[in-house]
């Protein structure tokens, strides 16, 4: 069969403002930035630190709190959800992998090699961790 690149690769670098903060907040939660039960900042702060207007950090509250990785209180803040680290850590793990493959795919479609590429890839990663 003829070798297709997969339509969801173009789309899985293709994140809007607000989803690539959505995922930032929930990647500070996975790492502990953000604690469970934690008061989060208030949405204009919020909204200062990412560099969007108050309106786009509340469809992003909004869809945290669909989501149910944060609540509103009766304070009218935002805070983590009890629990929830766990479940956004394995949401996170599966994503990272479906674009992994997706470049993987299209490293192979280009005929590079792979074990090659992937001591590359270690390389690169164990001199960023020190």
């Amino acid at each position: 069969g003829e070798k297709v690149l997969s339509r969801n690769f173009e789309l899985s670098l293709n994140i809007k403002t607000w989803e690539s903060i959505q995922i930032d907040i929930e990647l500070k939660i996975i790492l502990g930035e953000f604690k469970e039960h934690q008061k989060l900042p208030p949405i204009k702060e919020l909204a200062n630190q990412y560099g969007v207007g108050v309106t786009t950090m509340q469809k992003i509250t909004k869809s945290l709190m669909d989501s149910k990785i944060i609540f509103k209180n009766i304070d009218g803040r935002f805070y983590v959800c009890k629990g929830i680290r766990d479940s956004l850590r394995k949401k996170h793990i599966l994503q990272a992998q479906k674009i992994a493959l997706q470049g993987f795919e299209y490293l192979s479609l280009l005929e590079v090699d792979m074990d090659k590429q992937i001591e590359r890839f270690k390389t690169i990663i164990d001199n960023k961790e020190r």
